[in-house]
């Protein structure tokens, strides 16, 4: 009997990487992505063989545990053999929950913030501080290069300057404005959000066309092509702020900080906004908040409902957002009867649109300007 589940075991297993493996191919093909060597489909065996051993072992092992538990309950504290039993497999269960969290994932969690705490002290390759006042971390910048973290150097060196937008638009461009508060900018997110106050009144920014609140993911990072996008579009007339809340990549941000994300992102979001409502500006430019993934989570726990969003801001792109995301799942849930869960629609497309393609962005004649776009 054992080697014929043994046999039927083996067979499962080679079963399903073929079928996992044609899976591969078909979404490879139409990724358009380069084919997977057969050494990688070794390689996962190979793991996955890892894998089963180890939660073997460890269930093994723990019933072996709990037998002598159950034991140890019977012979010492006089406890009746079927209460020992029923016992016994409780406190094993505690004793190895308590071991995990707090042997493994806080030690885990501990290690990986010294990793990558030192990495987010440096800088990328070929990043250097820029010059221009519109930026931060500039010499005429209260909001200091070296306190910026890995990210935000990168962000606020990259992107197009003036004379290169000038040449792609074929029209005189204004100088971008990016402005960015790292962890070590100031000590708490109010301070943080108070130093973004004063560098966008620093640089003129109440008088641009655009203004784009970008919320972060794990690490700091803001998406390259999204911000030289907007700069394009308006020629440099604009200014994108953003402000980190973790060093941590979203990867392992989500499951172990993912709490940083929300508890930036209320005071971050409502007290930006409503404080540079409070700006005296004579032009006020058009407000759009942007997040991509573990960002669109920060982005949205700054806002009651879908209403308040729209009050508060004059659109919105949330580019991946978790499943965990309070306002995406509310706006999932009420979608209208007969759409689909994957790519819904909600009041016909008037106010919240979401799209997966370039075709799915075509707006609508009677979308309204608060338009807020979830792929």
């Amino acid at each position: 009997m054992t080697i014929v589940v043994a046999a039927l075991a083996a067979a499962t297993v080679v079963g399903t990487l073929f079928v996992a493996a044609n899976w591969q191919r078909d979404i490879e093909v139409l990724m358009g992505m380069p084919p997977t060597a057969t050494v990688a489909y070794l390689r996962t065996s190979m793991v996955s063989t890892a894998i089963f051993v180890l939660v073997l072992v460890t269930g093994r092992a723990l019933r072996q545990a709990g037998r002598a538990v159950s034991q140890l309950f019977h012979e010492r504290l006089s406890l009746p053999v079927p209460a020992a039993r029923l016992i016994a497999p409780l406190v094993v269960a505690l004793a190895g929950a308590l071991v995990v969290d707090y042997t493994i994932v806080v030690g885990s969690s501990d290690a990986a913030r010294r990793v990558f705490s030192a990495q987010d002290d440096g800088t990328a390759p070929g990043v250097t501080r820029p010059r221009e006042p519109e930026r931060s971390g500039s010499p005429a910048s209260i909001s200091p290069w070296h306190a910026l973290g890995l990210q935000g150097r990168s962000f606020v060196a990259g992107g197009l300057r003036a004379p290169d937008l000038a040449t792609l638009n074929g029209a005189p461009a204004r100088e971008p404005i990016r402005i960015y508060a790292g962890l070590q900018s100031a000590p708490d997110t109010a301070a943080r959000v108070r130093l973004i106050l004063d560098e966008l009144d620093r640089t003129g920014t109440w008088g641009r066309q655009i203004l784009v609140v970008a919320a972060t993911t794990g690490t700091g990072w803001v998406n390259p092509v999204a911000t030289q996008s907007i700069e394009l579009l308006y020629n440099g007339d604009g200014a994108i702020v953003a402000m980190q809340y973790s060093f941590l990549p979203s990867w392992l941000s989500f499951p172990v900080d993912r709490s940083a994300a929300s508890i930036a992102g209320q005071p971050w979001s409502r007290e930006f906004i409503d404080g540079g409502l409070n700006c005296p500006r004579t032009d006020a430019p058009v407000w759009v908040l942007y997040g991509e993934g573990l960002g669109s989570l920060s982005a949205e726990t700054a806002f009651d409902d879908l209403g308040d969003l729209r009050r508060s801001v004059d659109g919105a792109l949330f580019v991946g957002p978790p499943n965990s995301n309070p306002l995406w799942r509310n706006i999932k849930d009420r979608r209208d009867p007969g759409t689909p869960e994957v790519l819904p629609t909600y009041a016909s497309g008037l106010v919240v649109r979401f799209a997966a393609d370039t075709e799915d962005l075509l707006i609508p004649a009677a979308t309204s300007p608060h338009a807020i776009t979830e792929p």
